[in-house]
């Protein structure tokens, strides 16, 4: 990922607000510029920059809510017993419950909501582009969202009759997850797990089946915890100097620090 000619960009510092272009290099091309790294293709992404004339101010928001829309379709607790007074399974296996344990697994009231600032403006010769951005993404699972801020901000200098070009761009992105629903492992529980045993046992605490490879995803959601704290910062500046026509030298510097605090018990 390359993002303003920085090779090794981070996702977590953008925002579709904040993307002038998005590109894709592949085969060939890809490995000429970049080498090895590029082998596997390499995605070009160019933030807006600023722009001289009158101060521009933008905002944008969304909102969304998603749903699942099939799932795969298994034994209900009412077919089960069927399939008991029919003999095809031990009478045993009767839990005494009804349980529907995808759709506990979901949560049916998630809203995700995104907000973008932007604000540019300056001159031909000093110019800038800002903008700060909040997004909160709750998943269609339980205990599954991401909380972040976003910050970002371009400076373009020219002089010495635009012989000289001078760009800055630092971001940061500071977010909080809870990373302990949505697992696949979950979601199997619900494919395999007998739909007459209860999530509860009579005295409120939780039940749990007693075969090889077999839990109570409920229990583990009430019980345990995933979270993480991450902070990502990225800046570079870039000088350029037009030599004379069609020739030019330009040289970057770049520094990139991501740091995150996993907390699991």
């Amino acid at each position: 990922i390359v993002i303003d000619g920085v090779a090794g960009g981070n996702l977590d510092l953008l925002n579709p607000d904040d993307i002038e272009t998005f590109n894709v290099l592949k085969d060939g091309s890809a490995a000429a510029i970049y080498g090895t790294r590029g082998s596997a293709g390499v995605i070009l992404i160019t933030t807006k920059q600023g722009k001289g004339g009158i101060p521009r101010f933008n905002y944008s928001t969304y909102f969304q809510h998603d749903v699942v829309n099939r799932r795969v379709k298994t034994l209900n607790a009412s077919q089960y017993r069927e399939h008991i007074a029919a003999g095809d399974i031990a009478a045993t296996n009767d839990l005494g419950g009804s349980t529907d344990l995808f759709d506990d697994l979901l949560n049916k009231n998630n809203l995700t909501n995104y907000h973008n600032f932007s604000m540019s403006g300056g001159t031909e010769q000093t110019n800038y582009r800002a903008s700060v951005t909040y997004n909160k993404r709750e998943g269609v699972a339980k205990q599954n969202e991401r909380e972040q801020f976003g910050a970002r901000i371009n400076v373009n200098q020219s002089g010495l009759d635009d012989h000289l070009m001078v760009t800055m761009n630092l971001a940061t992105n500071v977010n909080k997850a809870n990373l302990l629903g949505g697992k696949g492992e979950y979601f199997s529980q619900s494919l395999t797990r007998n739909p007459t045993a209860p999530i509860y046992n009579e005295d409120g605490t939780f039940y749990n089946t007693e075969a090889w490879d077999m839990f109570n995803p409920m229990s583990r959601l009430a019980n345990r915890v995933q979270r993480r704290n991450q902070q990502t910062t990225s800046g570079d500046v870039t000088a350029r100097i037009n030599i004379i026509k069609d020739l030019s030298w330009s040289n970057t510097v770049a520094y990139q620090r991501n740091s995150y605090n996993d907390r699991e018990y």
